[in-house]
């Protein structure tokens, strides 16, 4: 797959800003019925290739089943024609992304936006509009977060990494995240991030509360992010939001959980 170097592909973002509008996330509650929760459950085991949850009851030790090109199996484009894009008045067309079960790290800040400069051939002209969020299982009664903040990144998928240059030095899975189109933002002013709030910043308490992943998800990531909402990952929800907003996951391990499986899907339109 053929995408653009760092620099360029951020040279776009305020060509992508101008075609798009911000607008407020949302979460449909108990969207998906029982029945087609149960068959996006057996999806994803069968996708992602679990033989066992077991796997999950060392905490200690971090499990990621994660596989992209969701968007490309018929499974899941019937959903999204059948069930999600009606539920959420969607009109545009599905372009990514993946299916993951996961339990440590929780998922760091980032925006998922698979364009025309991550996937020059096979996406020329297409701009990302939404992301839309499924979740799918948790082994908890009671529901881990799901954040959306008030911050903008209108870059292609981009992890939000503010300090974090020593700590990713030599990481195999970021370099081959890079090899794959996904973009690593160290200075968020200086690559363009828009609502930098540093007037009134997530506290230290907030991150060790909710967060508390020195390392994979340290506090200084956080530098100038708030939020916008605070959402229930709850089996059965539908969450949307715009592509370019930023988002991050609660660490489930703090709400008794030891695993959480859904589907991150990204719409958008073509110019």
């Amino acid at each position: 797959m053929q995408h653009l170097p760092q620099q360029e592909a951020f040279s776009y973002n305020k060509k992508v800003q101008e075609r798009l509008s911000m607008q407020e996330s949302v979460c449909i509650e108990n969207a998906i019925s029982d029945n087609i929760l149960s068959d996006i459950r057996k999806f994803c085991i069968d996708f992602l290739k679990i033989s066992s949850f077991d796997v999950f009851q060392d905490i200690t030790t971090p499990r990621w089943f994660r596989e992209g090109l969701v968007h490309q199996t018929e499974f899941v484009k019937q959903l999204s024609e059948e069930v999600i894009k009606p539920v959420l008045g969607l009109n545009d067309i599905l372009i990514g992304d993946t299916a993951f079960c996961i339990n440590y790290p929780p998922h760091d800040l980032h925006i998922d936006c698979r364009d025309f400069r991550v996937d020059v051939e096979g996406k020329a002209g297409i701009i990302g509009t939404k992301s839309v969020v499924v979740p799918v299982e948790l082994d908890n009664i009671e529901y881990t977060t799901f954040y959306t903040g008030n911050q903008y990144f209108y870059g292609p998928t981009t992890r939000m990494r503010n300090g974090c240059e020593k700590l990713d030095e030599n990481n195999e899975t970021i370099e081959w995240q890079k090899s794959c189109g996904v973009y690593f933002s160290y200075d968020y002013a200086k690559d363009g991030m828009l609502n930098l709030d540093y007037n009134n910043p997530l506290t230290y308490d907030w991150w060790k509360e909710n967060i508390d992943s020195e390392d994979g998800v340290p506090y200084s990531v956080f530098e100038g992010i708030s939020i916008e909402k605070t959402h229930k990952w709850k089996p059965g929800n539908l969450i949307m939001f715009d592509s370019a907003r930023v988002h991050w996951g609660g660490n489930l391990l703090k709400k008794g959980a030891t695993y959480k499986m859904g589907l991150s899907l990204n719409y958008g339109h073509k110019e």
